[in-house]
């Protein structure tokens, strides 16, 4: 679940228009900026999960490295997302371990000072019955840029490491962002910054549901965002001080997922890969606006409201398959999704002998997955597992039992 976000990148599709191509209207909105800190252990808010860098295992010495202290046990990462390769070392010793970072380039991990380029940290798993260790290092001093202030100045990284080194990896969470307040006509809108020109890029984040989860209001870069109803284009001042939001008129057309109650969030991007647009699509009658462009749907869910007034949801299963999708000007897009829905399972083996592992899922119209529980508020589900029973050609009972959740 850590630094979903860069995952998307890898799917993402082109967006022809930028941002300088698109009419403006009206005068900028100046939104003043302050400094706080972002706690990892809210994971029901989106910021918890953005990342400015990962980095799988390295089953060799990278050739970046010059010279370093004698290691115990090291893991050999090179930070990739950033603006440009980092690279890492996790030495381990036990239930304890520190990590190198060598933000300067100079491949010197001998040179580096504690809590500048050396941080030491104990394992968070110690006495749990796990496959795994974990580590968190920080505060991590991030690279700053030298004629842009950084969003965030501190990071947090996670490393975890596995029996098998080469499925070890680690991520870099920010430990800081930049918070202000969006005033528009409709309301007001919680905004943030993350990240920053050194490390790569500038994240914005707006809480479009307004209830402090920032879901699905993610931008990497300085592209297009919606908010409400209308498109803008976001400035973070070179200072930090503050951000400038930009209504824009972009070209328009339609998505059409012929499903009301249907939920989706999008993405979009440039040729350089970068992340351009990441958005939510709210609960409507399964039709939006869209700029025109390419596109990936890469998270849904499906909603009804009952005669209690209670919200009935069908969260997406993340392992559905993102699909790939073009918004034209004056041609309806279809991207068939939602009901009606059918049963359906995927089997894999369990790590004992002889296990295997059956995950039960209902499939939608456009072949998207969705959890087989709905959902009816934040801790409350609608009905027990299902329960299953397993026959052999003849029509002979195997076996039965019980799915769980989780």
């Amino acid at each position: 679940m850590l630094r979903f976000l860069l995952a998307v990148a890898l799917f993402l599709a082109n967006l022809p228009l930028l941002a300088e191509e698109i009419p403006v209207k009206g005068e900028p909105i100046r939104v003043p900026l302050t400094r706080k800190t972002l706690d990892l252990k809210q994971r029901e808010n989106s910021l918890s999960m953005v990342g400015l860098g990962s980095a799988r295992a390295s089953e060799s010495v990278p050739k970046s490295l010059k010279s370093a202290p004698e290691f115990q046990k090291p893991v050999y990462y090179e930070l990739q997302g950033m603006e440009r390769q980092y690279l890492a070392v996790l030495d381990v010793s036990g239930d304890a371990a520190k990590l190198y970072i060598d933000f300067d380039g100079t491949g010197e991990l001998d040179k580096l000072k504690p809590g500048v380029g050396v941080f030491e940290a104990e394992n968070q798993r110690k006495g749990a019955a796990s496959q795994f260790q974990q580590f968190q290092f920080g505060p991590i001093p991030l690279p700053q840029s030298p004629d842009f202030a950084n969003a965030s100045t501190i990071a947090t990284a996670f490393c975890y490491q596995f029996a098998q080194e080469k499925n070890s990896f680690m991520t870099l969470a920010p430990g800081d962002y930049l918070s202000g307040m969006l005033v528009l006509p409709d309301g007001e809108y919680a905004v943030a910054f993350l990240g920053g020109k050194g490390v790569g890029w500038v994240v914005t984040a707006v809480d479009l549901e307004r209830n402090g989860t920032f879901e699905g209001g993610l931008v990497y870069g300085d592209a297009m965002m919606r908010i409400g109803e209308k498109y803008y284009t976001v400035a973070l001042l070179s200072d930090g001080t503050g951000a400038e939001f930009q209504e824009i008129a972009p070209q328009l057309g339609v998505l059409d997922s012929q499903c009301p109650g249907m939920r989706m969030s999008v993405a979009s991007h440039r040729e350089n890969s970068r992340i351009c647009m990441a958005q939510l699509l709210p609960n409507q009658s399964g039709k939006w606006e869209l700029p025109v462009g390419r596109y990936v749907q890469y998270l849904h869910a499906l909603s009804k409201t009952d005669e209690q007034n209670r919200e009935w949801k069908l969260q997406g299963d993340l392992r559905s398959k993102p699909r790939e999708f073009e918004i034209k000007p004056g041609i309806p897009t279809v991207l068939e999704m939602g009901l009606p829905l059918k049963l359906g399972y995927t089997m894999e083996a369990g790590k004992e002998p002889g296990e295997v592992l059956i995950h039960l899922n209902l499939i939608g119209k456009g072949g998207e997955s969705y959890s087989p529980r709905a959902q009816t508020g934040p801790d409350e589900w609608s009905s027990e597992p299902a329960q299953f029973i397993i026959y052999d050609e003849s029509g002979k009972e195997l076996a039965k039992g019980k799915f769980e959740y989780g």
